[in-house]
């Protein structure tokens, strides 16, 4: 089995993480018509020393927050451009090397972190190599941490949603979005919670 370590830092906020491949079953998402006002694009780059894999669990999550968002918000993953031709508003998800890790309030685990965004917008999520051993009884997986994070990017705090960023991180099939997460991003988007889809298998 894969086995991986890591951290990651939300825009200053470091976050430990460490998985290990782990089965997991494909959530499925309500079809709701596709939403039909104006559609907020989030630029992310993806550092190109990610490996295939990795780089595959990022955008597996990526694809996945954009079936929820279903056109209300829309994540839109490329190559890291050189530093003079980037969007100043844009999110870059970067590898680096690291081994500490930070509480934070509002979680339970030592592995979280709050959006900060900078100055113009955007940010960096830095995701560190090494920070825990991959625990048997813990099998998070990179998807299960982008999936957390992802949010944060599109608003959400641990304050306004208690499921997908709650205190601890949820696993595999429960790490989607739920009709909960739906409804906050319906709400800080102010339109109807049937304009996005949610999972419904956790």
């Amino acid at each position: 089995m894969r086995q991986l370590s890591s951290l990651c830092l939300l825009a200053g906020i470091l976050i430990p993480v460490a998985w290990q491949g782990a089965a997991r079953a494909e959530p499925k998402y309500t079809q709701h018509p596709p939403h039909a006002g104006r559609t907020e694009t989030i630029v992310v780059y993806l550092d190109p020393r990610f490996a295939d894999g990795d780089r595959g669990d990022i955008v597996s999550a990526i694809d996945e927050w954009n079936v929820a968002l279903n056109g209300v918000m829309k994540f839109e993953a490329v190559p890291l451009p050189p530093a003079a031709e980037r969007n100043r508003r844009a999110w870059v998800i970067m590898r680096g090397a690291g081994k500490e890790g930070v509480s934070e309030v509002g979680r339970t685990e030592r592995s979280v972190g709050t959006l900060q965004p900078m100055p113009m917008g955007g940010g960096v999520l830095l995701v560190l190599d090494g920070a825990l051993k991959p625990s048997a009884d813990r099998p998070l997986t990179l998807r299960d941490v982008m999936m957390r994070e992802l949010g944060h990017l599109a608003g959400l705090r641990h304050t306004t949603q208690t499921e997908l960023l709650s205190g601890q991180y949820l696993l595999g099939d429960k790490s989607c979005v739920t009709r909960a997460t739906a409804a906050a991003i319906a709400t800080l988007r102010d339109v109807p919670v049937e304009s996005l889809n949610w999972c419904t298998t956790s």
